[in-house]
């Protein structure tokens, strides 16, 4: 109901725009609300793999506006794991490069 709440606030402050929310988490239903992203993942080749089993259950679960931090959340990325992230991230509808104030500058 959180992200119900938003995105209705939202539509309230500015009627004639279109919110944008994003969650990263979620229960059936959220695609009317909210777009869903998996959370903090690391700069690992392991994490890349793993983010397309998730964006594919997500989609197949009914919520396909969903996305990773490309390049991983945590940790540092190396070139060609950027490199690799961004030739699977353009396939991804959000795509959203992200990463902690900790991690080098991607």
């Amino acid at each position: 109901m959180m992200c119900k709440a938003t995105r209705d606030g939202l539509s309230a402050l500015k009627p004639g725009d279109r919110p944008f929310v994003l969650s990263r988490s979620g229960y059936a239903g959220i695609q009317r609300c909210a777009a869903v992203w998996s959370g903090d993942n690391m700069s690992w080749w392991e994490h890349l793999a793993k983010s397309i089993r998730m964006m594919l259950n997500l989609g197949l679960s009914g919520i396909p506006f969903c996305g990773a931090d490309i390049g991983g959340f945590g940790d540092h990325c190396t070139p060609e794991l950027l490199i690799r992230w961004y030739a699977l991230g353009t396939f991804y509808p959000p795509f959203r490069n992200h990463c902690s104030m900790h991690g080098a500058s991607q």
